[in-house]
């Protein structure tokens, strides 16, 4: 069967994307779901569309010169696992940063975000990684650098976008009677074990596959033995927190290591991110998605490691590093350059979530206060606090509870 392969391929990366919006949905407090929904589908098609017509060239060019519109339309000369490799890197990004920003800000913003890293952002990384990775036509070969697997485009980048998206929105307003049932719902457990499933998945793609089964496994069992001492019963959450080891540690797996070495990058890389987790939600960062801690964490770590594993080379592998902040940076300047205008224009956030902003709080943290809730619980700005009061439960039981 003629391109059997690729069109598996095309499969995974579209359930893995799906994925991501199952994790959005059922993790994150919303008060509109559908919102959520709309604007991933929005940001896939438009995010594609703009790749095929200008991203993809503009990722392989040398010179300028070479470039031309809708290069994919005309040509008749493609190289498809090229197309599908770039492509899924940039769902994969795009997706990313879908995450941080769909159901707070408002539409032109996501499209404008989807537009930019699309056909313009990802594509000049990914060629910088591919036809700029030597600079010796510069006098400079002491700055080689290598990303075979494209972590810092994949992961890194929109790590740097999320980070500085959580500062310019601030946290999450999400009154309770106003939250949407379908956001983090009754059946939410089968929901995210199917996302992250999907997800996890996608990130394997370019590693061997007993590795891939170690790093899940293992970061799953890590994750398990630290929540023991914390945890009597079994919640939701602490469901969550696994899948999220097995995902952390499949980011962080180099294809060069073997079994034994990934069981410990698994074990240390799984360790760092409950630990980093734990800091910055008890900060004033939002970080539901985990994009900060997860790929911001786990995504650099691929940079670093790939020069420790066969061929040890320290100075690549601090080369590497260094190339991993500097793409952090841009995914911060990225944010702010695409979100700061919009919010000086007056349509960064959507209008639910501008509406709920304008409330008067000094009423609502009157009522917290009488009945024994910290103000801030109701607005959900820490959702594992807030799931713990009685209110938190009756909700995530399916009642909805009147301020």
């Amino acid at each position: 069967m003629e391109h059997a392969i690729e069109q598996l391929q095309i499969l995974i990366i579209f359930l893995a994307r799906a994925g991501m919006l199952l994790v959005h949905v059922n993790i994150i407090p919303s008060t509109d779901v559908n919102l959520i929904t709309i604007q991933h589908i929005l940001s896939i098609t438009v995010s594609t569309f703009c790749y095929l017509c200008f991203g993809y060239r503009l990722s392989l060019i040398k010179e300028i010169s070479d470039f031309s519109f809708g290069w994919i339309i005309k040509s008749t000369d493609i190289n498809l696992n090229e197309i599908i490799d770039g492509w899924r890197s940039m769902i994969f990004c795009e997706g990313l940063m879908s995450i941080s920003i769909a159901g707070r800000a408002h539409f032109a913003t996501d499209l404008l975000v989807s537009l930019m890293v699309s056909s313009l952002i990802q594509p000049l990384m990914m060629n910088l990684i591919t036809n700029g990775t030597n600079l010796n036509s510069l006098g400079r070969s002491m700055f080689e650098f290598e990303d075979n697997t494209k972590t810092s485009v994949i992961h890194v980048l929109p790590a740097g976008f999320s980070f500085i998206a959580s500062m310019i929105f601030g946290q999450r307003v999400v009154n309770i009677k106003q939250m949407d049932l379908s956001s983090v719902p009754i059946n939410a457990h089968s929901a995210s074990f199917l996302g992250y499933l999907f997800v996890i998945a996608g990130f394997m793609m370019n590693n061997g596959i007993i590795n891939n089964l170690f790093t899940v496994s293992t970061g799953m069992l890590t994750m398990l033995i630290i929540l023991l001492p914390s945890k009597q019963d079994a919640d939701y959450w602490s469901s969550v927190w696994i899948l999220q080891g097995g995902l952390v540690a499949v980011i962080s797996n180099v294809s060069c290591f073997k079994p034994f070495e990934t069981i410990i990058v698994a074990v240390c890389t799984t360790i760092m991110y409950a630990t980093m987790a734990r800091l910055i939600r008890s900060s004033i960062l939002e970080d539901y998605g985990n994009i900060l801690t997860i790929h911001g964490i786990a995504g650099s770590l691929p940079l670093v490691l790939q020069h420790l594993c066969q061929n040890v080379n320290y100075h690549k592998a601090l080369i590497g590093a260094i190339f991993g902040f500097t793409t952090f940076s841009i995914g911060i300047a990225v944010g702010i350059i695409l979100l700061i205008p919009m919010k000086i224009f007056g349509i960064l956030r959507s209008h639910s979530e501008e509406e709920v902003s304008n409330q008067n709080w000094s009423k609502i943290k009157h009522q917290t206060k009488k009945r024994g809730i910290q103000p801030g619980d109701h607005t959900i700005t820490k959702f594992k606090r807030f799931m713990d009061t009685e209110y938190g439960q009756g909700l995530h039981e399916g009642r909805m509870t009147e301020l």
